[in-house]
């Protein structure tokens, strides 16, 4: 997982992926590269 999505899964302490993160969806093109999407869920705290 990367350092960003990390960070957004610390600073929300209720969110969780969705996925596991070795089945994100990334973008593997030579101009852009990063998430297609973030899939979440809130969990109860």
């Amino acid at each position: 997982m990367t350092h960003a999505v990390g960070r957004i899964l610390d600073h929300f302490a209720t969110v969780e992926l969705a996925l596991p993160p070795d089945q994100l969806p990334w973008r593997t093109g030579p101009v852009v590269r990063g998430l297609r999407l973030l899939l979440m869920f809130r969990t109860q705290a």
